[in-house]
């Protein structure tokens, strides 16, 4: 692959509890052991994609659908800290969701929905190729523009849609 996507989020944000790190507790990105053990496997994963995979643009989302408000910025501050030491391209999920009704593409504040229903999208409704559509693809190809413009040919990039979402 030319191009990879990395989506954490919640899950490297909140409650995880790391085989690596002694104990049983669970941890959250407030935690500094934790995050060194997070960062850890961010550029294990980094330099595996480049040295074994070839890979020419590493992209990471910024995003957390988390209530509790310090976890987006603690997050921004790690990923931060990360592009300090390893180079990546954001894609950021959090400015499109500012801007947008969020919850009209994720339900339940984590998952798309994918045409059929299911347990966090009880409806017909999909919201992946919205999404896709009106911000990911837009926004992976900017990254693409910025970073690697070798990867896109004559391909002219869209702008990222931040009209309401209207549902199926």
């Amino acid at each position: 692959a030319d191009v990879v996507v990395v989506w954490g989020g919640k899950w490297d944000v909140f409650g995880r509890d790391p085989l690596e790190i002694p104990g049983d507790e669970f941890f959250d990105i407030s935690d500094a052991e934790y995050r060194r053990w997070l960062k850890n496997e961010y550029l294990s994963l980094f330099a595996h994609f480049r040295k074994f995979e070839r890979v020419k643009l590493i992209a990471v989302v910024n995003h957390n659908e988390i209530e509790d408000e310090r976890f987006p910025n603690l997050y921004n501050d790690f990923l931060l800290e990360l592009r300090a030491e390893q180079e990546f391209y954001l894609l950021d999920l959090n400015e499109f969701s500012s801007r947008v009704d969020i919850r009209s593409y994720l339900p339940d504040g984590v998952h798309v929905s994918f045409g059929k229903p299911i347990d966090w999208s009880p409806t017909d409704d999909n919201s992946a190729i919205d999404l896709n559509t009106n911000w990911f693809e837009p926004a992976l190809c900017a990254a693409l523009e910025e970073e690697a413009p070798q990867l896109l040919s004559n391909l002219t990039c869209p702008e990222i849609d931040y009209s309401p979402r209207q549902k199926n």
